[in-house]
């Protein structure tokens, strides 16, 4: 079993208590939102410095980047307005949605940067940032909207405490509304396995009373799939879909299973596994593999191989959720004990650590110590040539004179594995 390798941490950047974070979506992919206790958002770089701190007006309630990694919208539950950060000129823009009460949740459209916010009332706003329109809805539904989400083809999906899902179209103008059992949460789109093999994020998928999935097939609606598991699995925690529309499911007593959605086999338990032997906090999905939080412990499994563990490690204060950078070479986990810790994890390299970063301030001096450490340690790999390693401390420097030195070590080893990564 490969134990992950630990490569920095950041210890305590929003003081004690729960700690939140969201990779940056889209190419470059190199930014990390996080936010906490003290009302703020601390934005990171991948070498774990802190580039920029936003005061909010109150705890935040929500955050998410665009899918080109352009803007980060951020909510707080005692402001009508929504805070637009963007990342390239660092510069900060208070959205008003039209709508008197606070937002609830927040989705991003794809191909253009259209935000649809829904309220604690139920009722919706829409914000396109390019040409700064706005288009606020009164009582698109009757209770605080929980969730949302849009496909590629520019449906919006919201699910609300007055237990129904609307369907929308771009505009916001109501498609279809369907009734649910209990309250809906953890509101996703994807493709679910058909015969006809039609393309396109063709299904919603919901967690219904924290026991169910509920599945809603856009091309058969009248015939939506609901599935209810073992009452021992506890309570659904996160689900991921993954593969050829395939669902991780993680549950609060540790167990996590993968089921098809195939018509032929949907609900068909692929493999169950007892991952964490008290509870489960998170899970995560990348490729052929996943992550789960639980007792403490971060754990890595095969999802190719009936969740075989690969790997496990116990943080310093422990792991209670996780997700992968966009392009997986990286893999977060935050703690809370004491202190709340946020890890990174290299899933495939050989045994390396950082020099922890403490982000009470911003200190270019220290900033400057961290990097020149960094570059004597891969200047002594590139002697030992372990490129596998120097590679990964070059991409969280990130300096070009850093990737010549590796580039030119790399040519010059007959042996190289990684001299591609030369630029």
């Amino acid at each position: 079993m490969t134990t992950p390798k630990l490569l920095y941490t950041i210890e305590q950047p929003h003081g004690l208590g729960e700690l939140y974070f969201v990779w940056q979506k889209g190419e470059s992919h190199s930014l990390l939102a996080t936010t906490g206790t003290d009302a703020t958002v601390a934005i990171h770089d991948r070498a774990g410095t802190m580039l920029e701190r936003i005061k909010l007006q109150g705890l935040c309630a929500g955050m998410e980047w665009d899918n080109d990694g352009d803007y980060l919208a951020i909510i707080t539950p005692n402001s009508n307005t929504v805070l637009l950060w963007e990342c390239h000129v660092n510069k900060r823009i208070n959205i008003e949605t039209g709508l008197r009460e606070p937002p609830s949740c927040l989705a991003w459209a794809y191909g253009e940067p259209l935000l649809a916010v829904g309220t604690q009332k139920g009722n919706l706003a829409l914000y396109n940032h390019h040409t700064t329109k706005r288009i606020p809805i009164i009582g698109k539904h009757t209770k605080k909207i929980t969730c949302a989400a849009w496909n590629k083809d520019s449906i919006l999906v919201l699910a609300s405490e007055d237990k129904t899902l609307s369907i929308n179209n771009s505009d916001g103008d109501t498609l279809r509304i369907i009734s649910l059992r209990d309250i809906p949460n953890d509101l996703q789109f994807s493709e679910m396995k058909t015969d006809e093999r039609v393309a396109g994020e063709n299904t919603i998928s919901l967690v219904v009373g924290k026991r169910t999935l509920y599945l809603y097939n856009l091309l058969n609606p009248e015939n939506p799939i609901e599935l209810a598991f073992q009452q021992r699995y506890g309570s659904i925690v996160s689900y991921k879909w993954y593969g050829d529309g395939y669902i991780l499911i993680g549950f609060s007593a540790g167990f996590i299973i993968a089921i098809s959605t195939h018509i032929k086999e949907v609900g068909e338990e692929l493999f169950q596994v007892k991952n964490h032997k008290d509870n489960l906090t998170d899970i995560a999905v990348y490729n052929g593999q996943a992550a789960s939080c639980g007792d403490g412990q971060l754990k890595l499994i095969s999802l190719w191989n009936n969740g075989e563990v690969i790997g496990s490690v116990s943080p310093a204060g422990g792991a209670e959720r996780c997700a992968w950078s966009a392009e997986g070479r990286l893999l977060a986990a935050a703690g809370r004990a004491r202190l709340s810790v946020l890890y990174f994890y290299a899933t495939s390299v050989v045994k390396i650590q950082l020099e922890s970063h403490h982000t009470s301030g911003l200190a270019d001096a220290d900033t400057e110590k961290r990097l020149a450490n960094q570059r004597k340690h891969i200047e002594k790999l590139l002697l030992l040539r372990r490129f596998n390693e120097a590679w990964l401390f070059c991409d969280a420097v990130d300096e070009e004179d850093m990737w010549r030195k590796l580039g030119e070590a790399a040519i010059a080893d007959l042996n190289v594995e990684f001299g591609w990564c030369y630029r």
